[in-house]
C-alpha cells in the first residue's frame, strides 16, 4: 500500500510541528511508556506524550495504595453476609433441590406470607411497597405496620402496608371501572375512525 502512494506522488505525512520547537524527547528523556525507553518510541507517537502516560508517573500515582488482588484492590474488597430476606429466598430456591422426595414449589417456606400471618389482623389486606413508589406517589391509602418495637414491618427494603379490605375490594372495584370506562372509549373511537375512512 505504502509503495502504491509513494508511485502516486504522496509520501509519508510529515509532523506538523514548529522546527524551533524544543525536541519532544528531551522533555521525557531518560523516562519509559510500557517499560520501553522514550528515546526508542517512533517521535509521531513521543510528540502526543505528558508525563502522566510514563511509567514512572504511573509508579508515582500507585505509592502507597493497597496491593491489587486480580481486578479488585484487597483494600476495596468487601465481604457480603446474608441478611434474614436473602437467606429466606435461598431457602425457599433449594427446597426442592434438597428435599428427598419431590415437593411442589407452592409447599416451600413463604417469607411474604410468614410475615404477614404474624403482623397483619383479619379484615386487612396486606401489600409490600417499595420505597422508591412510597417516595415518589406516597403510600396509596394503605397504613405501614410497626412491630412492637415500633420499627416499620420490612421484607429486604420493602415496608408492609395494611388496608381494610372492604376499602381495597373498592378501590379495586374503582380502577376497574375507570379501566373498562377508558377501554369502552379507545374501542369507539376506534369504530369511529374506521367509519370514517370507509366513507
Amino acid at each position: 500500500m505504502a509503495k502504491k502512494i509513494m508511485i502516486q506522488g504522496v509520501g509519508p505525512s510529515k509532523l506538523n510541528r514548529d522546527p524551533k520547537a524544543p525536541s519532544p524527547y528531551e522533555a521525557l528523556k531518560g523516562l519509559h511508556v510500557a517499560g520501553v525507553k522514550i528515546e526508542d518510541l517512533p517521535e509521531n507517537l513521543v510528540v502526543k506524550l505528558s508525563y502522566q502516560h510514563t511509567d514512572e508517573s504511573i509508579a508515582e500515582r500507585n505509592e502507597g495504595k493497597a496491593e491489587s488482588v486480580g481486578r479488585v484492590t484487597s483494600a476495596a474488597r468487601a465481604r457480603v453476609t446474608a441478611s434474614e430476606f436473602g437467606r429466606s429466598v435461598e431457602e425457599r430456591r433449594d427446597f426442592r433441590r434438597d428435599a428427598e422426595t419431590p415437593q411442589e414449589v407452592y409447599e416451600a417456606p413463604d417469607p411474604m406470607k410468614e410475615i404477614v400471618e404474624a403482623h397483619v389482623a383479619p379484615g386487612m389486606r396486606a401489600k409490600f411497597l417499595s420505597p422508591g413508589r412510597v417516595d415518589r406517589d406516597g403510600t396509596r391509602g394503605y397504613e405501614l405496620v410497626k412491630n412492637i418495637k415500633g420499627e416499620l414491618v420490612r421484607l429486604g427494603r420493602m415496608m408492609l402496608g395494611v388496608m381494610p379490605e372492604t376499602k381495597a375490594k373498592a378501590r379495586s372495584e374503582f380502577y376497574r371501572k375507570k379501566g373498562s370506562e377508558r377501554l369502552t372509549a379507545i374501542t369507539e373511537e376506534h369504530e369511529e375512525r374506521q367509519r370514517e375512512l370507509v366513507d
